[in-house]
């Protein structure tokens, strides 16, 4: 893991142990000048819940957290979780606001690719102290590894997050569907809709506790045509669902 700490140090990212994720990400969200608003210390309140220690821990003792900022380079931060992924558990991504958050995205997309000859892959389970909650909360990605296997050629139900979708409305829509057992993706273009896509999902997990289902995602890079024929790179997040 020291070569991984070192190279992270190179491309001036943050690693801490878990417990001290909020610290890293608020210090690297003002570091950026992302976030100007001072976010409060790990025992504060933070949108109306404490993000606690308890909410970090369960991701597991020994893990490492990569604090990714609006600037943070995608390829560098992908090859990090790539390397760390091969030698032992994925790390932690934390991230502050629609940039930070869009950039994390994006590298884990650019890892599941650079992971294929090892036959690896990672699914992404998003936690937060407020689903829905103010923009500038911490997000938590939690990479999970498994074993790269060929996609089922199934029908998904496509949704659509914009800048202006509602997180409620978006996550109702996918609870709706995995309560009736339909595969959904979600495609999203830019920042804004990619951190809402995110929180959507977070807000749906909280939707299907009671149905005894939780849900994780995996991001990847997809191509898109509008009305006018016009074309735009697009994130796309395949959800994954099982039981508790």
């Amino acid at each position: 893991m020291s070569g991984v700490v070192s190279e992270l140090e190179k491309l001036n990212l943050e690693t801490a142990p878990v417990g001290d994720a909020v610290a890293v990400a608020a210090e690297e969200a003002q570091g950026t000048g992302e976030n100007k608003t001072k976010l409060p210390p790990a025992n504060k309140r933070t949108g109306g819940k404490k993000m606690s220690h308890k909410t970090l821990s369960q991701f597991g003792e020994g893990r490492k957290v990569l604090a990714v900022a609006s600037q943070s380079a995608v390829k560098q931060v992908a090859g990090s979780i790539a390397h760390t992924s091969r030698e032992s558990d994925p790390p932690v991504l934390s991230a502050v606001g629609p940039a930070s958050v869009n950039q994390a995205i994006k590298a884990v997309a650019v890892a599941r690719s650079y992971l294929e000859e090892d036959l690896i892959d990672l699914v992404v389970q998003v936690e937060r102290g407020q689903p829905g909650g103010d923009i500038k909360d911490l997000i938590l990605l939690n990479l999970k590894k498994v074993k790269l296997r060929v996609q089922p050629n199934v029908e998904y139900q496509n949704l659509k997050s914009a800048g202006k979708s509602g997180t409620s409305s978006l996550a109702g829509a996918i609870a709706k569907n995995i309560r009736e057992s339909k595969p959904v993706k979600i495609t999203a273009v830019g920042q804004n809709p990619v951190f809402r896509a995110v929180d959507a999902v977070c807000f749906a997990r909280k939707y299907l506790a009671d149905d005894g289902l939780d849900l994780e995602f995996q991001p990847e890079f997809t191509q898109i045509t509008f009305d006018s024929g016009t074309q735009a790179n697009a994130i796309q997040l395949t959800v994954i669902s099982h039981k508790i």
